[in-house]
C-alpha cells in the first residue's frame, strides 16, 4: 500500500501535479470531457459537484457492500445454487454454457447469464457474493450518471443520485447479493440496461449503441422472462420515436431488431434446456384445477391424467410445507406419468397458450383475490436474511412511493412529453408499461413461488418515481412560480 501511495506521489510530481491535485487529475484521466469539474472557477467546479458525489457514494458503498456479513449457510439450503454452479463448470467455448440440457440428475437449465459470471469466479461462493456486491454498485454509479446527464439544475442531479444509492441499498435489493441466485445479477444489469440506454439516448454514438446491445443480452439472458418484454418496450420507443422532436427512429429500429433476434436465440435456450414444463405444470395445478370451467377446458384440449392429478393436488396451498414436498416428489416422477409429461412437452405450451387468449379473465387476473394480487407488491421476503450491515437503517425508508404516487407522477411526465416532444421524458412511461406487462407475463407463467418472481415490482415502483420526479423538479420554474406568488399577493394588498 505505502509503495502503490509513494510511485502515486511520484507520478503526480513527475506531471508537475501535486499530490492534493492527483484525484482531479485521475479523473480527468478517466473523464476528459468532465475537466471542467475541477477548474479554478467556483461556479463551474460547482457544476460538475454531481460527478464528485457519484464518485464519493460509489466508494463508500462499495466499501460497505464488501463489508457485508454473508454465510454459506444463507443459500447452501436451496435448490437452484446448485444448478448455476454446475452450469457454470462448463467452457466458455462450449455450447451447453449458453444452451444447456438436462445432462444430470438434478440439473435444471438456466439462462446463461448467471453461470457465466460465476464461471469466472471459479465457483467460490464467497468470490461470488463479493462479485455480485460489486456489479451491484457499479450498476448503481452508471444509474445515477445517466439519470444526471437530463438534469440540468443541479440540486435537483444531486437528489437523483442520493435516491439511487438509497434505492440501491434497501435490503430488498442489496440482500440477494448475499445469495448464489440469479435476482442479484437482474436487478443490476437491469440498472445497467436502463443507464445504458439514457447515455445512448444521450450520446447517439456506435459505442454507446454497441455496449447498450451487449447489457441488453446479458440483461435478457439473466430470467427468461425478460427476453419477452424487451421487444416490446423497444416497439413503443420505436413508435414514439417517430413523434418526438429527436432523430432516433433508426437506433430504436436496431434496438427492436436487437430484442427480437435475442428472444429467438433464447427460444431456443428454452426449447434444449425445457425450461418451460415446470413453470407450466405449476400453473395447471395451482391455478387451473381449481376452477372447474378451466379443468373440463383443459380435458376437452387433450390433457391426460387430468382426474389422478386432480385428486392428489387438490386443495393444493403454496404454503402448506406437505403440499409443496408433494408437489416436488411429482417433478421428478416422470416414469410414472410418462403420458403426462410427454403431453407437456409436446402440446403444453400451445394449449396454455391457446387458453390464455381465449380466458381474458383469467390472462389479466380478474379472477384472482385481493390477498393473491397483493403477492405483486411483496415486501421482506422469507428468501433472504433481516438486513445487515449499514442497510439496517436505511431499510425502513422503503418503500417510499405507492403505484398511485407513480401514476400520479407519470401524469406529469406525460404532460412534459407532451408539451416537450422530447423522448426523455417518454422512457419512464414506456418503462411503466413495460413492467406491467412483466407482471402478466410473469403470473400467468409460474403460480409457484409468486413472491419471488414479483419482489422486484416495488423496486421499479420507486425507481420510476425518482426518476419521474426528477424529471419534473427539473422542469419546475420555481423562480417564476415564486414572483407569480409574490405579485399576486402584492395584488390583493393594494386591492
Amino acid at each position: 500500500m505505502f509503495a502503490l501511495l509513494r510511485l502515486l506521489l511520484i507520478h503526480s510530481t513527475k506531471s508537475h501535479i501535486s499530490a492534493i491535485n492527483f484525484i482531479p487529475y485521475f479523473y480527468n484521466q478517466i473523464f476528459p470531457n468532465d475537466s471542467i469539474m475541477f477548474t479554478k472557477n467556483p461556479l463551474l467546479r460547482l457544476l460538475k459537484f454531481d460527478i464528485i458525489l457519484n464518485l464519493v457514494l460509489f466508494i463508500t458503498c462499495l466499501i460497505l457492500n464488501l463489508g457485508t456479513e454473508r454465510h454459506e449457510s444463507d443459500w447452501s439450503g436451496l435448490g437452484d445454487p446448485g444448478s448455476y454452479l454446475y452450469q457454470a463448470k462448463f467452457s466458455l467455448f462450449d455450447i451447453h454454457m449458453y444452451f444447456p440440457y438436462k445432462s444430470a440428475p438434478g440439473f435444471s437449465p438456466r439462462a446463461f447469464t448467471t453461470s457465466l459470471f460465476y464461471h469466472f469466479t471459479g465457483g467460490n461462493w464467497n468470490t461470488i457474493v463479493n462479485m455480485q456486491f460489486c456489479i451491484h454498485t457499479i450498476s448503481l454509479f452508471f444509474l445515477a450518471y445517466a439519470i444526471s446527464l437530463f438534469i440540468s439544475k443541479n440540486w435537483v442531479k444531486c437528489l437523483s443520485i442520493i435516491s439511487i444509492y438509497l434505492l440501491g441499498s434497501w435490503w430488498n435489493l442489496l440482500g440477494w447479493s448475499t445469495l448464489l441466485l440469479s435476482e442479484s445479477l437482474s436487478i443490476s444489469f437491469m440498472f445497467l440496461w436502463i443507464a445504458t440506454l439514457l447515455i445512448l439516448l444521450k450520446k447517439r454514438s456506435t459505442i454507446s449503441l454497441i455496449v447498450h446491445l451487449l447489457t441488453m443480452l446479458l440483461f435478457s439472458f439473466t430470467h427468461d422472462n425478460w427476453c419477452y418484454v424487451l421487444p416490446v418496450f423497444y416497439g413503443l420507443l420505436l413508435l414514439f420515436s417517430k413523434i418526438s422532436r429527436e432523430k432516433f427512429t433508426k437506433i430504436a429500429l436496431v434496438c427492436f431488431c436487437s430484442s427480437m433476434l435475442f428472444f429467438g436465440i433464447q427460444q431456443v435456450s428454452i426449447r434444449i434446456g425445457e425450461r418451460t414444463e415446470l413453470p407450466l405444470t405449476n400453473s395447471i395445478i395451482i391455478r387451473v384445477f381449481p376452477n372447474d370451467e378451466h379443468y373440463k377446458w383443459f380435458v376437452d384440449n387433450g390433457m391426460p391424467e387430468m382426474d389422478t392429478l386432480r385428486k392428489k393436488f387438490s386443495g393444493f396451498d403454496s404454503k402448506n410445507v406437505e403440499k409443496i414436498s408433494l408437489l416436488y416428489q411429482f417433478y421428478v416422477s416422470d416414469s410414472m406419468h410418462h403420458v403426462l409429461y410427454k403431453w407437456i412437452k409436446e402440446s403444453g405450451q400451445s394449449t396454455y397458450i391457446k387458453f390464455l387468449l381465449t380466458h381474458s379473465s383469467y390472462f389479466f387476473l380478474q379472477e384472482e383475490t385481493h390477498e393473491q394480487l397483493n403477492r405483486i407488491f411483496v415486501n421482506d421476503l422469507n428468501y433472504i436474511n433481516p438486513p445487515r450491515g449499514y442497510t439496517q437503517y436505511l431499510h425502513p425508508l422503503f418503500p417510499i412511493f405507492s403505484i398511485w404516487g407513480l401514476l400520479i407522477i407519470c401524469v406529469g411526465v406525460l404532460i412534459l412529453f407532451i408539451r416537450e416532444k422530447e423522448l426523455i421524458f417518454f422512457i419512464p412511461l414506456c418503462l411503466c408499461f413495460m413492467f406491467f406487462v412483466n407482471i402478466i407475463l410473469m403470473y400467468n407463467a409460474d403460480a409457484m413461488e409468486d413472491e419471488r418472481h414479483f419482489f422486484l415490482t416495488l423496486a421499479q415502483i420507486q425507481l420510476l418515481s425518482f426518476m419521474g420526479l426528477a424529471m419534473l423538479l427539473d422542469n419546475i420554474n420555481f423562480v417564476e412560480i415564486a414572483r407569480k406568488l409574490r405579485f399576486a399577493t402584492l395584488l390583493k394588498k393594494n386591492v
